[in-house]
This record gives structure tokens, sequence and C-alpha cells, in this order.
């Protein structure tokens, strides 16, 4: 019996962001042994917003009380803007994420508007690829959530990011990630009978939370936020939040259908060894990729591997989705 096999949407991201790093940590499967704390960070404020956003209407238990259970015994600091925004400084991420997820709701209360059809909820599909063994490749995926607006019976799928600035929207028209989201939950959430046969996701509602604290100084009758000595600061702190949608039409669609068929047809090419991973080095690599020390090794030729075998640890990227195809 040949073994399909799998990709995932994260797993696009780290390809197209370079082959070299997608080699090592999808294909070889290695992770550092040290926890990256950005990375706890943002699957902790995933879970929190998971189990404060119900079926229906209905909102589980707060999100700052969630977070308490999964940061419990962490002792972790990220770096973050401070009220200069030339300058950084670094805070409690146990603290820092309490103090986010209490201004969210301080700033949406409970999103009465929002009816959610389904949350936080793995999808698979079959793509045709004839290269690949069996003539497919499994496309799997995890949304954040699928939801009605009530004021205008518009359908949404709920993209939740936490950013260290809050970005230009200009990209998230192009954003591939989500937009397959949103492909793979329509046609599951028909196929589950959640949504009707001639309904359709009307596109993607991007919910950006910054990481950063409140800023705790004394504002005016207008809001702005002043001085030790009672003037108005020059320093006027960004939102913390944004929400910001992007339609997707039907050929939005068909097109993203082709970019998986490409890229996976990409992958296989690799995988097969007809083609060598490439590096895509950028400024961003040495706070971007959890291979940069390593790459740096590889690149110049030094025993890397000892490297290697001292800083990271093999596992699976695909176990939660091979468990899920085995019980399918």
């Amino acid at each position: 019996m040949t073994t399909p096999i799998i990709m995932r949407t994260t797993e696009r991201h780290s390809f197209k962001r370079c082959q070299q790093r997608w080699w090592w940590g999808w294909r070889m499967g290695l992770q550092p042994k040290q926890e990256d704390t950005k990375l706890w960070f943002g699957q902790g404020i995933h879970a929190a917003l998971a189990d404060w956003y119900q079926h229906g209407t209905d909102r589980g238990e707060h999100p700052v009380k969630t977070w308490a259970k999964w940061a419990k015994g962490e002792k972790a600091f990220l770096k973050t803007r401070g009220v200069d925004p030339n300058e950084t400084e670094w805070v409690d991420a146990v603290e820092l994420g309490a103090n986010m997820l209490y201004e969210y709701t301080m700033e949406y209360g409970e999103d009465d508007q929002w009816s959610f059809i389904a949350t936080e909820q793995p999808v698979q599909a079959k793509i045709t690829t004839p290269d690949a063994p069996g003539g497919y490749v499994i496309y799997t995926a995890t949304f954040d959530g699928v939801f009605v607006n009530l004021e205008d019976e518009t359908t949404w799928l709920l993209e939740n990011k936490t950013a260290a600035s809050l970005p230009s929207t200009g990209y998230l028209e192009l954003d591939d990630q989500a937009s397959s989201y949103l492909m793979m939950a329509e046609n599951t959430l028909k196929h589950q009978g959640l949504l009707a046969q001639k309904d359709r996701i009307d596109g993607i509602l991007y919910n950006f939370l910054r990481k950063a604290m409140k800023d705790d100084r004394p504002q005016n009758e207008f809001g702005q936020y002043l001085n030790k000595n009672g003037t108005v600061s020059k320093n006027q702190p960004k939102p913390l939040f944004m929400r910001h949608p992007v339609w997707r039409s039907d050929s939005q669609r068909m097109m993203q259908r082709q970019h998986v068929i490409d890229e996976a047809m990409q992958m296989l090419a690799i995988r097969s060894k007809q083609q060598r991973p490439t590096k895509t080095p950028t400024k961003d690599c040495a706070w971007d990729c959890p291979f940069f020390q390593m790459c740096q090794l590889h690149e110049s030729g030094d025993d890397w591997k000892d490297f290697r075998d001292a800083m990271y640890v093999k596992r699976d990227p695909y176990t939660d989705h091979r468990l899920a195809l085995k019980s399918a």
C-alpha cells in the first residue's frame, strides 16, 4: 500500500521562505531543543481565543484564565516596542499575554455579532498531483474559526495573528496561508452539513493582536497620552488591535488550488532528489530562522552535523495529521 504524502500549510510557508530551512525542519524533522518563546507565546494566545469563541454566540472561559493555565510555571521574556517606537524593551511573556487578552476583551467585548459555525477545526483534502505516490497529496490544515456576522449575514474565516507591530495590509490580498484555509474549510463544512451547498465563506477576517502592554501614561480629554509635566507626548502609542477583512472571489480560490499543486510538485522534485534544496538568505535569518547558526556552519563547510546533533532533536512534524488520517 502506497503511503500518501502529507503537506501542511505551515510547511508551505517554510518551503517558500527557504527550501533548506524546509528540508531541515520538515524532511529531517529537526526542532531546537530549547523551545522558541515566540512560537510558544503565539500558540498560547491561539489556545485562549479558541476556548473563548464557542459555537454560535456562546463564549467560554475568559481568555485570561485560559492563558493562565497555559502559561503556568513558564519563565520567558519577549522583546517588544516601548513607548518610543525606536526603542525596544524586554517584558515578562506571561504578564504580556494576560495583558493583551484582557485589553482584547475590553476592546471587543464578547463579539455578540459573531455566531460561530466551527472553531479550531483540523481539515484535510486530497490534491490531485500525478507525480505523487498514489496520484495525490494529502493537504492538511487547522483553521481558527468560521462565523456568520449577524449584522450583515456575511460569513468569514477568522485568522488570529500576533505581531510585534501591526502590519500594512496590502500583502494580505496575496496571503496564501489563510486563503488555503478558506478553500478547505468551505468544502469541509458543506460536507459536514454545517454550511449549505448554496452558501459560501465570503472572505477572511484577519484579527491582529499586537505584542505590547497597554500604555499606562495619563491621557487628556481627547485621549492623547501625556508627559509627566502634563504636555502632550510626541510618542502616541499605536493601536493594540486591528481587524482587516479580505474578500475572496471564485477565481482567487481556483488560483490558490493551483498554487498548492505547483508547490507540491516542487517539493516532490526535491524529495525525489531531482533537485537540491536552495537557500534564501535575508537580513531576517538571524532572528527568523531556527537553523541560522547551523546554516552558517553548513555554508562554510565546517562540521555542522555535530552542531545539529547537540542543538536539535528529531520529531515527526506530521504526527497529529497521521493520527487523524488513521481515525478518518
